[in-house]
């Protein structure tokens, strides 16, 4: 059964222009460190300009080879980049049903939660392999940009990116299975690529307006439980710029999760979070947990109405 999904998949020429549509977003942004860095080290130390008459080495920090994967699949995920690697969760299923494929195992296969099961697996398959394609080639591709240190390219093996490693997969398997379950639900490839899509622009704009806007410490609280906030934090540290002791300067992924802090004259301001480790590793269970069984229940309701 895991064969015939291969099978299925290797044929789909969309997937693999999905897969490789996020790497034009790192072209342009390994193009702009390297024109943002050669103008900043051109200016004098004197200016105010954050960077300003750094060398051209140090200015390259995240280009290095130890940090150039970590940093780059940062900015996909925080970009809309991200969304061709979703839309490949949708892909997978809508032959399900564009091709009655449910109507066949629902009256042939009697291990219904297996064939569930390999369609998680081979997708999970799949992104691990995208995944660490993108890690060689971001990590070979280093070797050969100029004016970027190479003398700690033993670091590429660290603990720190196998963490990234996971995260990244990790993220990519969650939102493909909620672009899944939407898809089951509408029966629509369209329907469940955009409804997903719309969701991850409509939290980010909907907890930034909240931050600033309304000023609802009830609704920053809220915030705070939502799921695209907390895979954010996530992203935050694969990409090496939080962790439990210091927060580095030099990417461009921002947090999208606040608290409100009181400033002046009890005026009251937005303050950038990240909560630690372990609780989103525990708010990713839970979520993974609810998601996977609600893709569960709609896929038995979907069989039975095959």
């Amino acid at each position: 059964m895991l064969k015939a999904e291969w099978l299925r998949i290797y044929r789909k020429k969309s997937i693999y222009i999905l897969s490789i549509i996020p790497f034009i977003g790192v072209c342009f942004w390994i193009f702009e460190r390297y024109q943002n860095a050669s103008e900043l080290s051109q200016l004098s130390l004197d200016s105010d300009i954050a960077g300003a008459g750094e060398t051209i080495e140090n200015l390259l920090l995240a280009l290095r080879p130890e940090w150039i994967f970590s940093q780059a699949m940062g900015e996909v995920f925080s970009t809309i980049y991200l969304f061709p690697f979703v839309i490949i969760g949708v892909i997978w299923v809508y032959d399900d049903l564009n091709h009655g494929i449910l109507t066949h195992v629902a009256t042939v296969h009697q291990n219904r939660f297996r064939y569930f099961m390999i369609k998680i697996f081979s997708l999970s398959l799949f992104f691990l392999m995208t995944v660490f394609l993108y890690f060689f080639v971001l990590a070979t591709t280093s070797f050969f940009l100029p004016d970027t240190l190479k003398s700690e390219w033993p670091q590429i093996f660290s603990l720190w990116n196998l963490r990234a490693f996971c995260i990244f997969t990790f993220v990519l398997l969650f939102w493909s299975i909620v672009g899944m379950t939407i898809t089951y639900l509408s029966q629509s490839a369209v329907v469940g690529s955009g409804i997903l899509m719309f969701y991850l622009l409509f939290e980010r704009v909907f907890t930034t307006v909240t931050a600033y806007s309304f000023q609802s410490e009830l609704l920053m609280k809220m915030n705070e439980y939502l799921p695209w906030a907390n895979m954010n934090s996530l992203i935050m540290y694969a990409s090496q710029i939080k962790t439990e002791t210091s927060q580095g300067f030099f990417s461009s992924v921002d947090p999208i999760m606040f608290e409100m802090t009181t400033y002046m004259e009890g005026m009251l301001i937005p303050m950038p979070i990240v909560k630690p480790l372990y609780v989103l590793m525990i708010f990713s269970v839970l979520y993974s947990f609810v998601f996977g069984s609600v893709f569960w229940m709609t896929f038995q309701y979907r069989i039975k109405h095959s």
